[in-house]
């Protein structure tokens, strides 16, 4: 990850520039014209609570272990389930009891 130094990060900040403010950002960081100092930083911690939590969702998944792959079995199954017609679906539950 490569480090901006704070003039480039603000500089992006005012330009009004969304491809600048995405590569900055990423997606989703506006700045208005109108924006006061205050609002932009209202803004900038609003991002950082978000942020914060995505990365803390992230690493429940890294730190998962075993639990990942069996709920994505369980996902998978209910998919398939979920396509069957009623007598596909009464036939699976005759076999299973």
């Amino acid at each position: 990850m490569e480090l901006t130094n704070s003039t480039n990060v603000l500089e992006a900040l005012v330009s009004n520039n969304r491809s600048e403010l995405g590569k900055t950002f990423g997606v989703g960081m506006f700045v208005s014209e109108t924006d006061t100092p205050e609002q932009v930083k209202a803004k900038c911690k609003s991002f950082v609570a978000r942020f914060e939590t995505y990365i803390a969702n992230l690493n429940v998944i890294i730190n998962s272990g075993d639990e990942l792959a069996s709920e994505m079995r369980k996902a998978r199954v209910k998919r398939l389930y979920s396509a069957l017609d009623e007598n596909e679906k009464e036939d699976i539950k005759a076999l299973l009891n």
